[in-house]
């Protein structure tokens, strides 16, 4: 494939590493698309990926060892990939996993999003929208491999370079 961009970051293991990360994205997509929103939905793909990283990533002291962010962008659309350690004997990620494969069964990234939201509000538990705001906002494919290395890698592929506008929640 050829690239007509690529951004690679190395990654720290903590929450105050993800805005900056996110302003970063968007100000390099601006610079390659005239499309702000387009932009704006990537940095959000890249900003829910890295928290899933920071949440799920198995904490090595001292080592921020595999934590990494890549953004290529091809004639095909846009790959946000996000790389991080893990123990693959961690709940957080079967849980990853599952709801990965929830939203690929879903009839649509739209439904997929509408159910996780009707979860958040059933459950009362904050978060668990993430994945699901990729695949309907962000207009991604969402997979994820687990390598050899011990890294799992979760990336994000455009399905179209046209974002899709915020759902308002479902009625109670």
């Amino acid at each position: 494939m050829r690239h007509l961009f690529q951004i690679e970051l190395p990654l720290r293991q903590d929450w105050e590493a993800i805005a900056p990360l996110r302003q970063s994205v968007t100000a390099c997509l601006k610079a390659v698309f005239r499309d702000h929103a387009l932009c704006e939905a990537l940095a959000m793909v890249a900003g829910e990926l890295l928290e899933n990283a920071v949440k799920y990533g198995a904490r090595q002291p001292g080592s921020e060892r595999g934590f990494a962010l890549t953004v290529v962008g091809g004639p095909g659309g846009v790959e946000v990939e996000v790389s991080n350690p893990v123990d693959p004997a961690d709940p957080g990620f079967e849980r990853l996993l599952a709801e990965i494969a929830r939203i690929a069964r879903a009839p649509s990234p739209q439904e997929a999003y509408l159910e996780a939201m009707r979860r958040v509000a059933i459950s009362g538990t904050p978060g668990r929208l993430g994945l699901a705001r990729i695949a309907h906002e962000g207009g991604c494919d969402v997979t994820a491999s687990l390598g050899t290395d011990g890294l799992l890698r979760v990336r994000a592929m455009t399905r179209r370079l046209t974002p899709v506008p915020p759902t308002a929640a479902p009625p109670a």
